[in-house]
């Protein structure tokens, strides 16, 4: 008798504790993002470049930064969930999304093709403008997109610049693999304009010392970025809404407000 209450006793402690492991699975999420896109996310000074880290609720990143990081780990960790954060450039990133290696991606902007695949969340992490940097000397005379035609304008590769400048076909888009590359080219007049991000060029430009030697065009688009998740993903649509929850909770007790002070 003492035998068969010892195994089911047994029985129904091994049964409590399935649910148990199975909560804690369900409560982290593996994410992609790019290094190198500061102010939104980048690697904190003298770090090792790691690829890979866990960041359970409480803690924070050893080695990466940044407002659109500090926005993604207090929206999760909100709503009790643990991250696996992966680096790689932004082509690896979506790479890994696509076939199933990561759950999801930020920050990233919306466009006609991304939306054929991808769901998105309904906060955004973060927002930017889309503008065109010059020498500082060209006669450009801004009159939208349309005045830059016959120009030759360098623009980041697998960055999302908006539908309009998908459309338009007045100029030659010349695909540049850097920020830095792009304002050499600049330099050296081997383009006349260089589109980019207002906030991200802004903050390199700064880093490069080089604060009121370009001009820019004003905005001729604008994205908010958010979270996103394969559509084929049977968690997509549990995780971006968590992502959404935790967002509004960190709205309300003013954690969003010191995120902005931190990066302003």
């Amino acid at each position: 008798m003492y035998r068969l209450r010892s195994i089911a006793l047994a029985f129904l402690l091994s049964a409590l504790a399935v649910p148990s492991l199975t909560a804690a699975q369900d409560k982290t999420v593996s994410i992609a993002t790019l290094p190198g896109y500061s102010p939104f996310g980048f690697y904190k000074p003298e770090a090792d470049d790691e690829t890979w880290e866990v960041v359970p609720p409480g803690a924070n990143s050893r080695v990466f930064q940044g407002y659109s990081w500090d926005v993604i780990r207090e929206s999760f960790h909100a709503v009790g969930y643990t991250l696996e954060l992966r680096i790689v450039p932004w082509a690896r990133a979506m790479y890994e999304l696509k076939r199933d290696k990561v759950e999801l991606l930020f920050p990233a902007g919306k466009n006609a093709e991304r939306m054929e695949y991808m769901d998105y969340s309904r906060e955004p992490v973060n927002a930017v403008d889309f503008l065109i940097y010059t020498d500082g000397e060209t006669d450009l005379e801004w009159d939208g997109l349309e005045s830059l035609a016959g120009k030759s304008i360098g623009a980041a590769r697998g960055w999302n610049f908006g539908d309009r400048w998908e459309e338009q076909s007045a100029f030659e888009k010349q695909l540049v693999d850097s920020i830095e590359q792009g304002f050499r080219m600049l330099d050296e007049g081997r383009i006349d304009g260089f589109a980019g991000y207002e906030v991200v060029w802004d903050y390199k430009i700064r880093e490069m010392d080089r604060s009121g030697q370009f001009g820019k065009t004003p905005a001729f688009d604008e994205t908010r970025e958010f979270v996103t998740a394969m559509k084929t993903n049977p968690r997509g649509e549990e995780l971006l809404t968590a992502f959404d929850r935790g967002k509004r909770i960190i709205t309300d007790n003013g954690t969003m407000d010191q995120i902005a002070e931190r990066w302003r």
